[in-house]
């Protein structure tokens, strides 16, 4: 089941993250801090142009997708839409479809999402939405690279 994450929610989810970041993701060489993902988590829970969504079953959160609406810098009356984190071990599509329609309903013209962790299952996923289209990749620079 979908719905919108309420502030009972965060410990859940700032445990379910945190399995990920120790598990799976490749900004694990930067410490986890609880605190700070508290911080982040109730901020887009209590603010009007985000949205945090949970995919809950009987064993908790599976997954959650949070996001929210910004200006164009060309045209501040215009809106796009993006997530800042989206992490699901179920539920992935449902909580994508459920984010693009909040999404286009509060006024975004487009909705860019894209995977920062390399996961290819992510990109296999976004590749199966109706209307997501590839347009570009994503680089990352190290400061040790630099």
């Amino acid at each position: 089941m979908i719905r919108n994450a309420q502030y009972s929610d965060t410990q859940e989810l700032v445990d379910f993250v945190e399995k990920f970041h120790r598990e799976k993701s490749n900004l694990s060489d930067i410490p986890y801090d609880r605190n700070s993902m508290v911080s982040y988590i109730d901020y887009h829970i209590g603010t009007s142009k985000h949205v945090v969504y949970v995919y809950e079953t009987d064993k908790g959160i599976e997954g959650f997708i949070l996001g929210g609406l910004e200006p164009f810098p060309h045209n501040k009356k215009v809106y796009w839409a993006s997530d800042g984190m989206f992490i699901a071990d179920k539920g992935g599509a449902s909580l994508l479809k459920r984010f693009h329609a909040w999404a286009f309903a509060c006024g975004a013209v487009r909705i860019f999402q894209g995977v920062s962790t390399g996961d290819s299952r992510a990109d296999a996923l976004y590749q199966t939405i109706k209307g997501m289209e590839r347009t570009g990749g994503m680089y990352v620079i190290l400061k040790e690279s630099s």
